[in-house]
């Protein structure tokens, strides 16, 4: 099952990268994501991150079927990608909005964490 989860995982990142990597390099603020030509496009990019995000939380944290070692791997990235204002803008939209349990989260810590110090990045 774990096997199934990584390559379904890193298929659905593979597919959401380039428009991640185009926000992070063009539109890097939600303001500046407003001026794209598909800026609802971008957003559902950003929303679809999101999803993937609390699903390999959801695997690792809720059912143990993700190893520790590949779970720091993608917290890595999730960080990586958290650290783009209008990624940090649009999930505390989010979160405002939906609350953290419609990511699964329901400790508070959520999975963009400093993995070093297991120190929250998403407080506000």
């Amino acid at each position: 099952m774990q096997r199934e989860l990584f390559r379904e995982f890193n298929e659905r990142y593979d597919k959401l990268n380039s428009n991640l990597y185009l926000i992070k390099d063009k539109y890097p603020t939600l303001s500046d994501l407003e001026t794209a030509e598909n800026p609802d496009q971008l957003k559902n990019t950003i929303i679809d991150f999101f999803n993937l995000c609390a699903e390999e939380y959801y695997w690792y944290h809720h059912k143990g079927r993700i190893d520790k070692l590949i779970w720091t791997s993608w917290q890595d990235g999730m960080n990586f990608w958290f650290k783009v204002p209008a990624i940090q803008d649009l999930w505390r939209i989010e979160v405002d909005s939906n609350g953290m349990s419609s990511y699964y989260i329901d400790d508070n810590k959520g999975f963009f964490m400093d993995n070093s110090k297991e120190n929250e990045v998403n407080k506000s």
